[in-house]
């Protein structure tokens, strides 16, 4: 399927989380928050982190995925 990055914001103050063989769970700090324009026209937004070989990654890619968390809860 082709698509495309259309617009990027930061993401400060967001994980994403994902759940290891071992049952516990593994927070990575997200880059951005990714706009992402599909073929057909439609969009979806994803939170993309820097993986352990240094790629930037879309967080729903992986399978392992959970969901992402913002830290802090604080109203700014």
């Amino acid at each position: 399927m082709n698509e495309k990055i259309i617009q990027i914001i930061p993401a400060d103050d967001w994980v994403a989380v994902f759940k290891m063989d071992d049952e516990a769970e593994l927070s990575m700090p997200l880059t951005c928050w990714a706009l992402f324009q599909l073929e057909d026209g439609s969009s979806r937004i994803e939170g993309i982190y820097v993986d352990a070989a240094g790629d930037c990654t879309a967080a729903k890619s992986a399978a392992n995925f959970i969901r992402y968390k913002r830290l802090s809860t604080a109203a700014t």
